[in-house]
């Protein structure tokens, strides 16, 4: 993340007229006693310290409850002695880019000035510009996002009795703060989508997951089945082996039997003929005496 150069302002609470506060170091501290003042070293110049911070946090697009003001008009430099004062206020804060920036946004060249503007107009509004160019407070708030600036959970200040308040919230509510300053608060309609989207993936891939196992234990029982089959066509074709040589057995052995009945029956039939041919001679023998 890159960091504040300057600040310039002009007409805001304390700060009568136009003041040029800077350059800031990497570490910067602004001290003195309370409602007092505190005196920069570059300019000598005695501004508030808490002023200071709402300046920031007022460029910055912080909402003005956090300001210590009613509404934008308490912005406006007053003097409560002479009743004089501005009609507007303005605060400029000068940022420079590092490589992180251009890593998140390739078209920020690192080592690059941007001037963050806003000024409150007479009637009251806000006017926001970026490198002297007019835009809308939503883009003005999405080009700070751009550069991990992220106003809604004010990740870039920390106020007067911040830390304690931090310490004394619940769970939920830390869970809350940690989603906004990590910026994952901006997703959570896309999460609680997606999160959905996998409640339903989820059951469609349960149903298919209990399909998977029916096909499973169908294929299992139809694998089983097919194997008693063949198992079944092998016995038949067995059977039928055995049929035929069992058919063949028996018209082996009824051929060898009506061999054998036809040869005994031939033995007879000489017997019979050859006992025929010896009657007759004995009934010619007979006859001759």
């Amino acid at each position: 993340m890159g960091r504040v150069l300057r600040i310039e302002i002009e007409d805001f609470k304390s700060y009568r007229g136009r003041h040029i506060i800077g350059p800031f170091e990497q570490f910067t501290c602004i001290i003195g006693p309370n409602g007092a003042g505190s005196v920069f070293e570059w300019d000598m110049s005695i501004l508030g310290k808490s002023n200071l911070m709402d300046a920031i946090s007022f460029v910055l697009a912080i909402s003005t409850k956090y300001l210590r003001s009613q509404n934008l008009q308490e912005l406006v430099y007053h003097n409560e002695e002479t009743n004089q004062g501005g009609r507007t206020c303005s605060v400029s804060l000068f940022y420079k880019t590092d490589e992180s920036d251009h890593e998140r946004n390739k078209e920020t060249d690192p080592d690059q000035e941007i001037e963050f503007f806003r000024r409150v107009n007479a009637n009251g509004s806000s006017q926001f510009k970026i490198n002297g160019r007019q835009i809308t407070s939503e883009n003005y708030i999405k080009k700070l996002a751009e550069f991990n600036i992220l106003v809604n959970c004010r990740n870039f200040i920390v106020y007067q009795g911040d830390v304690q308040n931090i310490s004394m919230r619940s769970p939920e509510e830390l869970t809350t703060l940690f989603e906004q300053i990590s910026g994952s608060s901006d997703l959570k309609e896309e999460y609680e989508r997606l999160r959905e989207q996998r409640e339903k993936l989820k059951v469609v891939m349960d149903m298919n997951l209990k399909k998977k196992y029916t096909m499973i234990s169908e294929k299992k029982i139809v694998q089983e089945q097919k194997e008693e089959a063949d198992d079944y066509q092998k016995k038949q074709s067995l059977l039928r082996d055995l049929r035929v040589e069992y058919f063949l057995w028996q018209l082996y052995n009824i051929e060898s039997n009506l061999e054998e009945h036809n040869r005994k029956a031939d033995m007879l039939k000489e017997k019979c003929e050859d006992m025929e041919a010896s009657d007759s001679v004995c009934i010619f023998l007979r006859s001759d005496e």
